[in-house]
């Protein structure tokens, strides 16, 4: 046997001729139908196994996103008597912010 032959797939079967028994009619309908469901079978399996893959990546995703931390901690510096916003930024872009007394008693 040659290399080649190994993966040629195999050639299709004739058609049947028109001079067949019931019996082999019915046999012919029969082996359509088990080919059907076996062919859907197959497809069903493909399918689930590619929405296992699905679900483990997105799952893995989630995992990922809910370790890693990527909190901003923002810094709104307000007006006592008015209640007007003087500053607002993250606390690293706001270099030249020193909280008060007031601030560090709060927290």
């Amino acid at each position: 046997m040659k290399i080649d032959q190994l993966f040629h797939r195999p050639e299709h079967f004739t058609t049947p001729t028109t001079s067949q028994s019931p019996a082999e009619k019915a046999a012919r309908k029969w082996d359509a139908r088990e080919g059907e469901i076996i062919e859907q079978n197959y497809n069903l399996r493909r399918i689930s196994f590619g929405l296992i893959l699905v679900i483990i990546a997105l799952a893995g995703a989630l995992c990922y996103k809910a370790v890693t931390e990527n909190t901003l901690v923002y810094v709104v510096e307000t007006d006592i008597k008015t209640g007007e916003v003087r500053n607002v930024g993250t606390a690293n872009s706001m270099a030249n912010y020193t909280p008060n007394d007031e601030v560090y008693s709060y927290f």
